[in-house]
């Protein structure tokens, strides 16, 4: 696949940019790999993916559904790098991901092998010591003038986590609206540029690119390996609309009654009383077939039923008792 992307290009680039993220993709069976994921309830693929800037599809890799680690991620960027360079020994490449992907193992490899990153950074209580002025004055200056909109504040400061082998460039961005205060950091070995600049125009492109230059990039779900019919199965590049994955089964089960039948599997034999634990049982009120209504009938003795042959005879077979049909279930 990463030859086939570098061939695509008419001369070398000289610098490129790898997006590189995980999606979730559920399956209905036993597929080898597929795990279950208690986020989105099912069981399912969570491949990682890798787009370059402009959202042309690199690479894929197929993975048990669970959140990737820095001892995996690594292995995965070092053969990356190696079939990249193979074809372009000069190129730049600049590795922009998540908060998950900013793991010790893979600074360090990336400051090693010369390519530039920013990545998210999950906020954390030593990395929130750094803003608490800037967001009290955010805050401030937003209640002052709620009309002017949102106020939006950076600042860049030298920090690391315990796990890292040293300090990096952290840029916090924090912003203040009608919804609150919201505080997100990225992480950068990038010399030049503000962090205004940093931020918004080089980490923002990144969520930009993933809703309006591909649709491969979107928020939809791919194809997955076991879709039938002759559609192309890939990660990314061949790409269905579809909801997201991690509120179809969640909202199925918030809408139905609590207590009652699992969705997909009504009409029930049950019915629910006004306490969600108490189940009672019941009956329709008529006959599906006739129309009749139900009543106890008393024990009748039973009519020779009708040979299996005797399709008329079958096919005014009843399940139930009603007015018009006798104890054997035969309409009379």
């Amino acid at each position: 696949m990463v030859d086939l992307y570098c061939n695509s290009f008419a001369c070398v680039p000289n610098r490129i940019t790898l997006d590189i993220d995980d999606t979730f993709d559920a399956v209905h069976g036993g597929q080898q790999l597929s795990l279950f994921n208690a986020h989105y309830d099912e069981y399912g693929f969570q491949p990682i993916v890798v787009f370059d800037g402009e959202g042309r599809f690199i690479t894929a890799v197929l993975r048990p559904a669970k959140r990737p680690g820095g001892k995996e991620i690594k292995p995965f960027l070092r053969r990356l790098l190696r079939a990249i360079r193979a074809n372009w020994p000069n190129t730049e490449i600049l590795l922009r991901a998540d908060s998950h992907y900013c793991g010790p193992e893979v600074l360090d490899w990336c400051r090693a092998n010369g390519l530039d990153y920013i990545l998210g950074v999950a906020p954390t209580t030593t990395l929130r010591r750094h803003v608490e002025g800037l967001e009290a004055g955010a805050k401030a200056r937003f209640e002052a003038a709620p009309r002017d909109g949102k106020v939006r504040r950076f600042k860049e400061f030298l920090d690391g986590a315990k796990s890292w082998s040293r300090v990096e460039r952290i840029i916090a961005r924090v912003e203040v609206g009608a919804e609150g205060s919201d505080t997100r950091f990225i992480v950068t070995n990038l010399n030049k540029g503000s962090h205004r600049a940093l931020y918004e125009d080089v980490y923002c492109r990144r969520g930009h690119a993933e809703t309006t230059s591909n649709p491969g990039r979107r928020i939809w779900r791919p194809i997955a390996p076991h879709a039938r019919g002759p559609r192309p199965i890939s990660f990314g590049c061949f790409c269905t609309p579809a909801k997201p994955p991690s509120t179809d089964k969640k909202e199925e089960r918030e809408n139905s009654r609590p207590g009652g039948a699992k969705p997909g599997h009504e009409p029930h034999n049950r019915r629910l009383a006004d306490n969600p634990d108490e189940v009672r049982d019941h009956m329709p009120s008529a006959c599906e077939q006739c129309g009749g209504s139900f009543r106890a009938l008393p024990a009748r003795e039973a009519k020779p039923i009708a040979a299996s042959g005797d399709e008329s005879a079958e096919s005014n077979r009843c399940a139930t008792l009603c007015n018009d049909r006798d104890a054997t279930g035969i309409c009379t």
